[in-house]
């Protein structure tokens, strides 16, 4: 499940910088800007990620 939440995190960002520079040029806000939205997506899918495996090991004791 992680392998496929990573995998499509890094298809985004490829498609994402790529497009964007084939249609606009070189736009560093724009990709300063999904790389900051991409960073908060992993931050907090890290955290609940964190939680839940917390959860797990004391289900598990």
């Amino acid at each position: 499940m992680i392998r496929l939440i990573w995998g499509a995190i890094v298809m985004g960002i490829v498609l994402g910088i790529s497009i964007g520079f084939a249609i606009n040029g070189w736009d560093v806000e724009g990709i300063m800007a999904g790389l900051l939205s991409i960073l908060i997506l992993v931050g907090i899918s890290s955290f609940f990620y964190g939680k839940y495996r917390k959860s797990l090991q004391e289900s598990h004791s």
